[in-house]
């Protein structure tokens, strides 16, 4: 199997958990946008045992941490009104 079914069947396992929203590409960013960023395991059978072991918790630290780090407010788009 290549990794992409590994995905899928992760994600498959997410929405048997409850987590219907989470899709096959959603796990691969985890992996090659964070768990992997810096180092990806050299060989296939550890990527897959990562792929594997990966939990709901871990997912969607991931995924709020995504969200706190890529939210642009400007000072335009926040309301000080409150603060006088």
């Amino acid at each position: 199997m290549v990794l992409e079914e590994w995905f899928q069947l992760k994600a498959k396992q997410f929405h048997r958990l409850g987590y219907d929203q989470v899709t096959s590409t959603d796990i691969a960013s985890f992996f090659f946008e964070f768990a992997w960023k810096r180092k990806t395991p050299n060989f296939y059978t550890e990527q897959v045992n990562a792929i594997v072991r990966l939990t709901p918790n871990q997912y969607f630290d991931f995924r709020t941490m995504q969200i706190q780090t890529n939210q642009s407010t400007t000072l335009e788009d926040i309301d000080f009104s409150e603060l006088f």
